[in-house]
């Protein structure tokens, strides 16, 4: 609704939106059967049928044939005895529910189905207000706002998690334009916005000790929640970065976590248009101050993983389909790693500084020359309370006298070193070849505006957040066997740290930190492209488009073991050794009086994993074709259609959070070089609108009923094909180095795993062209397959539109807008498809973006 306040100066307008919104909610998974839940995994098969055996860890000792290696029992029965089966296990079994579906395949996955909705609710509200002050000076303000909130109403404390979201937001803004002369124009805008993300999970406030967790855990938990349990084949990476990616044996419990993120953002600029002669000059500043709270409980009540490891057999050190089982190792209470955190609340803020000049320069009636250079300044994060810090690679720890510390930046002190060299020039050239053909060339250096590091205390690194990591006492003299009397009674035996500030160095334990040296990532861009008119209403264009992507970052493991270790010590990595640290360190698995050897051959021994976040050691390049057709809108058709050939190279997965990080970074940043997660290299794009020829002012039926029914239709039209994305083959890490693998491991690659004439989607690529790499070598596969992608997409979405002019104020419109039309599902070949392990390995299971209708009625007047 819109108005008028004082007579040819002032006006305002308001706006109001409610939405009100249900959509399915879905939930299905694999839970355990009853006969798993009593130990007996006689009928438990993997992929191909085959029974899967359980060993007994108790029972490990070195193979008589073999003595470089080791052997164990399986289980009698295969049945883990009810005396065997832990009390705290016993506890959690119950939430997990019994199977409700019969399972899919051999292995009896995905068992259980719950159907539900999600429910959305929003409240948006905006208001404006114009008023002119003089000829020459124009004013408006504007305020606005929203409420969303949403829920699901398969909401459970354990299985399925969920949490309960509120998102509120606030704008205002104020602007003065100004026109000094007809070719001097002046603009001046402050605006404020302030956007929160408020989660909690259902399960807030649960006590742990009804589990059965004594007072030396339920202490330490500062924020009340159920933890996370986590049932995988294999665990990938170890402290602070295990992967949930592999497909789980059972679906996990928990995993749903409180966050609080308000932020702030105060945003003044002025802009400046001159225009002179053959040339338009622009040029301005822009200014913000960011501010960021920040909390996460994130695993405040534990993360427990529970993998094969410790049940697998005959020789523990030897990974199979049909040997061993997470859920086996829950029963048995001996989970493979987890983490407990302590969380502070935060207060981050940071500064922007912009300053750019752009020339649009006629030198020519044909050619038209842009030039341009913009300076921004990006200040690194600051922490109004010190509880962060960073890592120096060349100063003593003074507790073990190593070289390499932990230092906490002060109150207000900057996270990283500033980086001033952002300079940005753009050039850009417009030609006009003849009367209906232009070229137009360019390019420039654009600057990420950030490190890529959010607004959260897990991307700050230890400080004030700390992650406990579990343990269970002292390294067993056995590979592949847990600490003596080892469980998670007391998952946390190494014990817990409180840091206290500006004098905590963490030794002895996992650590996440920056350092200093921090350089933003830079885009170097170009093009070059043709545009043909064809007739007064068909263009036609070609263009070729690059670019090349400097610093981009990805967590990296900083004190992982170099790979040449291997053909040095192979499998006596593992071996247990004196610990020079014992008595120095107090907390963590280095204050034990024997360690692993290959804990002393990290770069770093006096710490374990030193996860350094967003470091920006990668780039990508990118280059493509494009070539698009526009016929502009004639006879009440306007069509377009697009089609773009590109590819793109990348050493980071910096868009690739979905599956799986690089590996061995830390010695060969090349190491990963490979096809982009998301290269994408044929897509065609077509969109129409067509305005149907009847009623008034068209061709046909022009009045009466039949122009009332029959009129102002209008069909709309987008169509998207693309090829699918590159498969990556994760599998476990095989290689007995500490951190070589960032989240999933890689396999070996025997041959091609293209099938000829194509795949199925239950057969999507040939499985016997991978395996598990064999324990202490380097695995052969790239990160992504050279010659296998999942399945493209093929996407229809269509909408028909009825505009009816009511008089001459009122135009009511009537929309049905149908996604997806012809249900045509957007598969994906990832997580289970492309685990080695899995008993899905190669079957394409997991789809999105099923087919949506929805109806609207529109009043304009």
């Amino acid at each position: 609704m819109g108005g008028r306040i004082v007579r040819d100066r002032t006006f305002f307008f308001v706006n109001y939106e409610g939405i009100r919104q249900g959509s399915p909610d879905q939930f299905l998974a694999t839970a355990p059967t009853s006969e798993q839940k009593a130990g007996d995994f006689s009928r438990t098969l993997d992929n191909q049928g085959r029974v899967t055996n359980v060993y007994d860890y108790l029972t490990t000792r070195v193979d008589p044939n073999n003595p470089d290696k080791f052997v164990r029992d399986a289980f009698p029965g295969n049945r883990i005895p009810d005396s065997r089966i832990h009390p705290i296990s016993k506890n959690v079994l119950g939430f997990w529910p019994a199977p409700n579906r019969a399972g899919e395949g051999l292995a009896n996955q995905r068992n259980y189905f719950l159907s539900g909705k999600n429910v959305s609710i929003a409240d948006i509200w905006f208001g404006r207000i114009d008023h002119q002050i003089s000829a020459k000076h124009r004013l408006f303000g504007r305020t606005g706002g929203s409420q969303n909130d949403s829920f699901s109403t398969l909401a459970e404390r354990a299985f399925p998690a969920r949490t309960i979201n509120s998102s509120p937001t606030r704008t205002g803004l104020i602007s003065l334009t100004s026109t000094f002369t007809p070719n001097l124009l002046g603009e001046f805008r402050v605006s404020y916005t302030r956007l929160q993300s408020n989660s909690y999970p259902v399960s807030e406030g649960f006590d742990m000790a009804t589990l059965g967790f004594g007072s030396n855990l339920t202490s330490n938990v500062l924020y009340k929640q159920f933890p996370q349990i986590t049932v995988q084949q294999y665990n990938s990476g170890s402290g602070l970065v295990v992967a949930t990616f592999n497909a789980s044996e059972i679906d996990q419990l928990g995993g749903a976590t409180k966050t609080l993120a308000p932020q702030d953002n105060w945003h003044a600029q002025y802009h400046v248009t001159w225009i002179r002669g053959r040339h338009k000059i622009k040029t301005g500043f822009d200014t913000q101050l960011l501010r960021m709270n920040a909390y996460n409980s994130q695993f405040s009540a534990g993360q427990y993983f529970f993998d094969r490891v410790y049940n697998q057999g005959p020789d523990p050190s030897v990974s199979a389909s049909n040997s061993g089982h997470g859920f086996a190792s829950v029963l048995l209470g001996v989970p493979a790693a987890g983490t407990l955190t302590f969380t502070p609340r935060m207060f981050l803020f940071q500064n922007y500084r912009a300053a750019y000049i752009q020339d649009d320069w006629r030198l020519t009636s044909r050619l038209t020359l842009n030039l341009g250079f913009r300076y921004e300044y990006t200040s690194p994060y600051a922490e109004k309370w010190g509880n962060i810090g960073i890592f120096d690679a060349t100063a003593t720890e003074p507790v073990t006298g190593a070289k390499g510390v932990f230092k906490w930046v002060p109150p207000n002190g900057y996270h990283t070193d500033p980086n001033y060299r952002t300079f940005g020039p753009r050039v850009g050239l417009a030609f006009q070849l003849d009367s209906k053909t232009v070229i137009r060339t360019g390019g420039a250096i654009l600057n990420a505006a950030n490190n890529g590091i959010n607004a959260a205390a897990t991307d700050f690194g230890s400080g004030t957040f700390v992650s406990n990591f579990l343990s269970l006492g002292a390294p067993n003299p056995i590979s592949f066997t847990p600490p003596v009397g080892g469980s998670w009674t007391n998952p946390f035996a190494a014990g817990f740290t409180y840091p206290e500030k500006g004098s905590t160095t963490f030794a002895g334990q996992n650590i996440r930190v920056d350092f200093r040296d921090h350089p933003l990532a830079y885009v170097a861009s170009w093009n070059f492209g043709i545009q043909r008119e064809i007739s007064p209403t068909m263009i036609a264009e070609v263009a070729y488009v690059g670019s090349k992507i400097t610093h981009l970052f990805w967590n990296r493991q900083d004190n992982a073991n170099d790979p040449l270790l291997l053909s040095q010590w192979g499998s006596r990595l593992n071996d247990v050794v004196p610990n020079p640290y014992f008595g120095k360190v107090t907390v963590g698995d280095l204050r034990f009086p024997t360690v692993r050897r290959k804990q002393l051959l990290r770069p770093f021994p006096q710490y374990q994993q030193i996860l350094a976040i967003r470091r920006p050691y990668g780039d990508a390049g990118y280059q493509s074709m494009t070539g698009r057709f526009e016929k502009r809108y004639s006879q009440g058709i306007t069509m377009s259609l697009a089609y773009t050939l590109s590819k793109t190279i990348s050493s980071t997965g910096e868009s690739n959070t979905w599956v799986v990080g690089p590996s061995n970074a830390l010695y060969d940043p090349k190491y990963n070089r490979s096809h982009e997660a998301n290269d994408t290299p044929h897509r065609l794009v077509i969109s129409h609108v067509y305005e149907l020829p009847f009623g008034k002012g068209r061709r046909w039926v022009q009045s009466g009923l039949a122009n009332w029914v029959l009129g102002g239709w209008q069909w709309n039209g987008i169509t998207v094909l693309q090829t699918g994305r590159p498969i990556l083959i994760t599998a476990p890490d095989n290689t007995g180095l500490l951190d070589f693998s960032y989240t999933n491991g890689r396999a070996d690659r025997l041959k091609s795993g293209a099938l000829q004439g194509g795949g199925s989607l239950d057969k999507w690529f040939d499985t016997t062209s991978f395996k598990s790499a064999a324990p202490f070598t380097v695995p052969t596969d790239s990160l992504s397959q050279p010659d296998l992608r999942g399945p493209g997409r093929k996407s229809f979405d269509m909408s028909l539109f009825k505009n009816t002019r009511v008089r001459e104020r009122f135009n009511v419109q009537f929309r049905a807008e149908m996604f997806n039309l012809f249900n045509s599902p957007f598969f994906e070949a990832r997580n289970q498809t492309t685990d080695v392990t899995n008993p899905d390995f190669g079957r394409v299971l997991s789809g999105s973006q099923p087919r949506n209708i929805q109806f609207g009625v529109r009043v304009v007047f």
